[in-house]
């Protein structure tokens, strides 16, 4: 038998977030693939659009911090980050922490969470960090003017 060789384990310290918080932006922001699962774009890419399942872009929020900022189930509401913002429907459920949104990836045009993540790299692997980020969150009103009037409730 040939000789085998296998990388050294090691452990990585957890650092948290590279994006923390503050004042200007209190949650924190999370995105991934939501219930239809990505598997690396062997199941996306064979779709025009993750819209197949779902007809408009939602964030997820717990019911606690809704009640803080004003927000509504399937209400408007504008996530902002550092990198710009985007507006998605609510829906509250408590499937996600207090001081956390979740948005599903892959949107396009008015909510677009992909436009709002820090692509860094991680500094250890070099490949894009987790996708979480610090957010402002703000329920707004749909005006005649805004395409996001066209967000239906899902």
């Amino acid at each position: 038998m040939g000789e085998t060789t296998a990388a050294a384990p090691g452990g990585v310290e957890h650092s948290g977030p590279a994006e923390r918080p503050d004042r200007e932006y209190p949650y924190l922001l999370t995105t991934g693939g939501g219930m239809q699962p990505d598997h690396g774009g062997a199941q996306i890419h064979r779709v025009a659009s993750p819209t197949h399942a779902q007809r408009h872009a939602f964030a997820e929020l717990h019911p606690d911090l809704a009640g803080r900022e004003g927000v509504a189930h399937h209400g408007l509401v504008r996530l902002t980050t550092r990198r710009g913002s985007a507006v998605f429907r609510a829906r509250l459920t408590d499937a996600v922490r207090p001081d956390t949104v979740f948005a599903p990836a892959h949107w396009e045009d008015a909510s677009s969470v992909d436009a709002l993540t820090d692509r860094a790299p991680e500094r250890f692997s070099r490949i894009r960090a987790p996708e979480v980020c610090a957010v402002a969150v703000t329920p707004i009103e749909p005006s005649d003017d805004d395409p996001s009037r066209e967000l239906d409730p899902a």
